[in-house]
């Protein structure tokens, strides 16, 4: 049998020139992701930046010389690396670890007595916000977000962090750094926070982000980005943006009706977990509801696990689980003329969060017969028809529920709610709605 030669062979055995240094006064750096399909992107948009600002390209990475994405690097032509956190790194920048130390330890004892409410708004290191950034890599990698502490998973994420954006700020005042190229502007990694002191220093940055199965969007950050999200119609560029946006009814309509069909090509639905299979049992729930004299209001949960934040920090709650747990409080001891309809993101399966939801209302709510678990597999589409409002984070599905004439109730900033006058800056605000 004639055996297939893989990329890794036919690549590291091939003669071409990618990229070469030249003496450009200026750097740019680029923050590896330690992912290779991101290297390879990446390192096309590298390139660009290298010929377009005259630039030389700098690579921060955590991934150690002899590995394989810094082999693929080197291979394409890059030569200077910066060789990020690792143990060895704390004893080389002994007075940044110090330093961290002594951030962390003030940090800590005012957490606790604040709460993560105040971390998250107003945590900063060199005048960099970074508490956001923080607390949802804690939520997302300890899986603590039911129940979130000033843990040693906690003190561990927060002094990696702040040792990160000491080093990381010292480095590109060092290296003369022009540009910021990265992959992500979430979590409290090298990627997050080399953007973030990009923004508070005035230096132009670009990272990437994907926008469907084969398309790839190059954005700026912003101050605007971390406060109101990445895609906000009312601020910076997409404000300019959406004043030029003029479709005819007809364009609006149509898009719509491929929206509902999941065949309109976009972020969120080229993706094939959101393809929701209406199954039988399912059926016989809807009808059983339809039945009901009650007002239904949808609950649509985020992925619990996801970066909260990412959307932007004005957000009423700290995070995806704690809105879900204090809204489903407050309707058990409140709301006795509605029915409440609590659906886990169609990505919760995949994360184990849709068991823990329903095991939430096992326990708590088992007794009251107006709050019910809905199952991702019953289609947005059908539930525009049953449903008179939708209560959620900050989600698209709020902009689909008013396009159909429903209510929405959002507990943060979104990219159409200040058009829209819903925005909530309160718990309370968000409560009384």
């Amino acid at each position: 049998m004639k055996k297939t030669k893989s990329f890794k062979s036919i690549f590291f055995k091939s003669n071409f020139k990618f990229y070469t240094k030249k003496n450009y006064k200026a750097n740019a750096l680029f923050v590896d992701r330690e992912r290779l399909d991101s290297s390879i992107t990446n390192s096309l948009v590298a390139h660009a930046i290298h010929k377009k600002k005259k630039c030389n390209i700098i690579i921060l990475t955590d991934k150690v010389e002899k590995s394989l994405i810094v082999n693929f690097y080197k291979k394409l032509g890059f030569s200077e690396f910066i060789f990020g956190i690792n143990k060895l790194k704390y004893f080389l920048n002994f007075h940044f670890s110090i330093l961290a130390f002594f951030i962390s330890f003030k940090t800590i004892l005012k957490t606790y007595f604040f709460g993560f409410s105040w971390f998250i708004k107003n945590f900063k290191v060199k005048k960099t916000l970074i508490g956001d950034l923080v607390y949802d890599t804690y939520l997302k990698f300890s899986k603590k977000y039911t129940n979130p502490q000033v843990d040693l998973n906690f003190i561990k994420f927060l002094f990696v962090a702040v040792f990160r954006t000491l080093v990381i700020n010292d480095l590109l005042s060092k290296n003369n750094i022009r540009q910021i190229l990265s992959s992500t502007q979430n979590y409290s990694f090298n990627s997050g926070i080399a953007l973030r002191i990009g923004v508070y220093n005035k230096i132009k940055n670009f990272y990437l982000h994907g926008t469907s199965k084969n398309k790839i969007e190059l954005k700026n950050h912003t101050i605007d980005e971390i406060y109101h999200g990445p895609y906000n119609i009312s601020y910076g560029s997409c404000a300019n943006n959406f004043k030029k946006f003029n479709p005819s009814a007809k364009k609006i309509n149509n898009f719509l009706k491929k929206r509902k069909k999941l065949s309109s090509v976009n972020y969120y639905t080229d993706r094939d977990f959101y393809k929701a299979n209406s199954k039988k049992k399912n059926s016989e729930f809807l009808r059983k509801i339809q039945k009901t004299d009650k007002k239904i209001i949808l609950y649509a949960c985020h992925a619990l696990s996801d970066a909260a934040h990412g959307g932007g920090i004005n957000y009423c709650f700290d995070n995806y689980f704690q809105q879900l747990d204090e809204t489903l409080k407050i309707v058990n001891k409140y709301n006795k003329d509605n029915i409440w309809l609590i659906r886990p993101h169609p990505s919760s399966k995949d994360l184990d969060e849709e068991k823990l939801i329903k095991n939430l209302l096992n326990k708590n709510y088992n007794t009251n017969e107006n709050i019910l678990f809905c199952s991702s597999e019953i289609s947005i589409q059908k539930l525009y028809k049953l449903c008179d409002t939708v209560v959620t984070g900050n989600g698209t599905v709020g902009l689909e529920f008013m396009s159909e004439g429903k209510n929405c109730i959002l507990a943060g900033e979104s990219p159409y709610s200040k058009k829209l006058n819903l925005n909530f800056k309160s718990k309370q605000n968000y409560f009384n709605r």
